[in-house]
Protein backbone atom coordinates (compact mmCIF):
# COMPACT_ATOMS: atom_id res chain seq x y z
CA UNK A 1 0.00 0.00 0.00
CA UNK A 2 1.51 3.33 -1.10
CA UNK A 3 0.37 6.32 0.96
CA UNK A 4 0.79 10.05 0.36
CA UNK A 5 -0.80 13.36 1.30
CA UNK A 6 -1.24 16.77 -0.35
CA UNK A 7 -0.86 19.80 1.88
CA UNK A 8 -2.38 23.04 0.57
CA UNK A 9 -3.02 26.21 2.58
CA UNK A 10 -6.54 25.37 3.79
CA UNK A 11 -7.35 21.95 2.41
CA UNK A 12 -5.54 18.66 2.54
CA UNK A 13 -6.04 15.42 0.72
CA UNK A 14 -4.88 11.88 1.18
CA UNK A 15 -4.60 9.00 -1.21
CA UNK A 16 -3.10 5.63 -1.73
CA UNK A 17 -2.82 2.54 -3.88
CA UNK A 18 -3.15 -1.07 -2.85
CA UNK A 19 -1.14 -3.44 -5.06
CA UNK A 20 -0.55 -7.18 -5.02
CA UNK A 21 2.89 -8.77 -4.66
CA UNK A 22 3.47 -8.44 -8.43
CA UNK A 23 2.76 -4.69 -8.50
CA UNK A 24 -0.69 -5.01 -10.08
CA UNK A 25 -3.15 -2.39 -8.85
CA UNK A 26 -5.98 -3.80 -6.74
CA UNK A 27 -7.52 -0.57 -5.50
CA UNK A 28 -6.85 3.17 -5.43
CA UNK A 29 -8.41 5.55 -2.94
CA UNK A 30 -8.55 9.29 -2.25
CA UNK A 31 -10.11 11.39 0.44
CA UNK A 32 -10.40 15.09 1.32
CA UNK A 33 -9.49 16.59 4.69
CA UNK A 34 -10.70 20.09 5.35
CA UNK A 35 -9.08 20.65 8.75
CA UNK A 36 -6.02 19.02 10.14
CA UNK A 37 -2.32 18.66 9.83
CA UNK A 38 -0.03 16.39 7.80
CA UNK A 39 0.00 13.74 10.54
CA UNK A 40 -3.83 13.62 10.57
CA UNK A 41 -3.89 13.33 6.77
CA UNK A 42 -1.36 10.51 6.82
CA UNK A 43 -3.15 8.60 9.59
CA UNK A 44 -6.49 9.05 7.80
CA UNK A 45 -4.96 7.68 4.62
CA UNK A 46 -3.59 4.67 6.50
CA UNK A 47 -7.02 4.10 8.05
CA UNK A 48 -8.75 4.25 4.62
CA UNK A 49 -6.22 1.76 3.26
CA UNK A 50 -6.52 -0.65 6.20
CA UNK A 51 -10.32 -0.61 6.01
CA UNK A 52 -10.06 -1.39 2.30
CA UNK A 53 -7.65 -4.25 3.05
CA UNK A 54 -10.09 -5.67 5.61
CA UNK A 55 -12.91 -5.49 3.04
CA UNK A 56 -10.70 -7.23 0.45
CA UNK A 57 -9.59 -9.86 3.01
CA UNK A 58 -5.91 -8.85 2.77
CA UNK A 59 -4.09 -9.77 5.98
CA UNK A 60 -0.43 -8.99 5.26
CA UNK A 61 0.65 -5.60 3.89
CA UNK A 62 3.63 -3.31 3.49
CA UNK A 63 2.88 0.39 3.87
CA UNK A 64 5.22 2.65 1.90
CA UNK A 65 5.39 6.24 3.13
CA UNK A 66 7.79 9.15 2.96
CA UNK A 67 10.47 9.04 5.68
CA UNK A 68 9.70 12.56 6.89
CA UNK A 69 6.50 11.43 8.64
CA UNK A 70 6.59 10.03 12.15
CA UNK A 71 3.80 7.52 12.65
CA UNK A 72 5.33 5.83 15.67
CA UNK A 73 2.13 6.62 17.61
CA UNK A 74 0.32 3.69 15.96
CA UNK A 75 2.88 1.27 17.41
CA UNK A 76 3.03 2.72 20.95
CA UNK A 77 1.25 0.75 23.66
CA UNK A 78 0.35 3.94 25.54
CA UNK A 79 -2.02 6.25 23.69
CA UNK A 80 -1.13 9.29 25.80
CA UNK A 81 1.84 9.92 23.47
CA UNK A 82 -0.57 10.47 20.60
CA UNK A 83 -1.78 13.84 19.32
CA UNK A 84 -5.20 14.51 20.88
CA UNK A 85 -6.76 15.23 17.46
CA UNK A 86 -5.48 11.92 16.11
CA UNK A 87 -6.46 9.79 19.12
CA UNK A 88 -9.58 8.18 17.61
CA UNK A 89 -7.97 7.57 14.23
CA UNK A 90 -4.99 5.88 15.92
CA UNK A 91 -7.38 3.80 18.02
CA UNK A 92 -9.22 2.61 14.89
CA UNK A 93 -5.90 1.79 13.18
CA UNK A 94 -4.79 -0.23 16.20
CA UNK A 95 -8.05 -2.19 16.16
CA UNK A 96 -7.45 -3.11 12.51
CA UNK A 97 -3.83 -4.04 13.24
CA UNK A 98 -5.12 -6.96 15.29
CA UNK A 99 -6.27 -8.57 12.02
CA UNK A 100 -3.68 -7.21 9.57
CA UNK A 101 0.10 -7.64 9.79
CA UNK A 102 1.73 -4.33 8.87
CA UNK A 103 5.30 -3.66 7.78
CA UNK A 104 6.30 -0.01 7.32
CA UNK A 105 8.74 0.84 4.53
CA UNK A 106 10.05 4.29 3.69
CA UNK A 107 10.11 5.50 0.10
CA UNK A 108 11.09 8.90 -1.28
CA UNK A 109 8.30 11.09 -2.63
CA UNK A 110 9.65 10.68 -6.15
CA UNK A 111 9.31 6.90 -5.87
CA UNK A 112 5.71 7.18 -4.73
CA UNK A 113 4.43 9.18 -7.71
CA UNK A 114 1.07 7.40 -8.13
CA UNK A 115 0.06 7.90 -4.49
CA UNK A 116 1.25 11.52 -4.59
CA UNK A 117 -0.87 12.15 -7.68
CA UNK A 118 -3.95 10.62 -6.00
CA UNK A 119 -3.49 12.78 -2.89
Amino acid sequence: MNISIANEIKNMGCGGIIRDCHGNVILGFVGPLFNGNPLMALLTSILYGLRSCMFLDIANITIKIEPSYNIQCIFNEVDSDCDSKAFYIVRDIKHLMVFIYIYISHVLKEGNACAVWLA
